[in-house]
């Protein structure tokens, strides 16, 4: 028996339970309350480390609940947007920065026990499943190979 695959199969354990608790935040938040926002900060910021270029999103909203103010990043349930564009599907920066153009009026979804928690789009549950079905694949195959190898 090899140590490498076992190794792999915990990692994939861990991501598993990480992908469930995004699952159900997703859920969840399809039932989370909406109100009017407006974006602060909506553009794409290009850098450049040891010879390699890169792109990340500057994204922000602001909203008002129950008189409070509150900015977030999150585009997708506990999901800023540089969490978002790692994920296939989910898009890009360049897509939400061109959806979302600085000034722009957007519907933030936000929990009702804490206004902090918010996102722009609720109840999207493709993300986490895709990760969940790709750790615990993954994870299977390790065992299989650690034990039948």
């Amino acid at each position: 028996m090899q140590l490498a695959p076992i190794v792999v199969a915990v990692v994939s354990v861990m991501a598993s339970g990480f992908c469930l608790h995004r699952l159900k935040l997703a859920k969840d938040s399809s039932r989370w309350p909406a109100t009017k926002g407006r974006v602060v900060a909506s553009f794409v910021e290009a850098a450049t480390d040891d010879g390699d270029s890169s792109e990340s999103a500057v994204f922000a909203y602001e909203f008002t609940v129950g008189g409070d103010a509150y900015v977030s990043t999150d585009v997708y349930p506990g999901w800023s947007l540089s969490w978002s564009t790692l994920i296939p599907g989910l898009g890009s920066d360049r897509q939400i920065v061109r959806r979302f153009p600085l000034d722009s009026v957007v519907d933030v979804f936000y929990s009702p026990a804490d206004p902090s928690r918010s996102c722009l789009f609720a109840g999207r549950l493709a993300g986490p499943c895709v990760g969940l079905i790709l750790s615990v694949l993954v994870g299977a195959c390790a065992l299989i190979y650690a034990f039948a190898g």
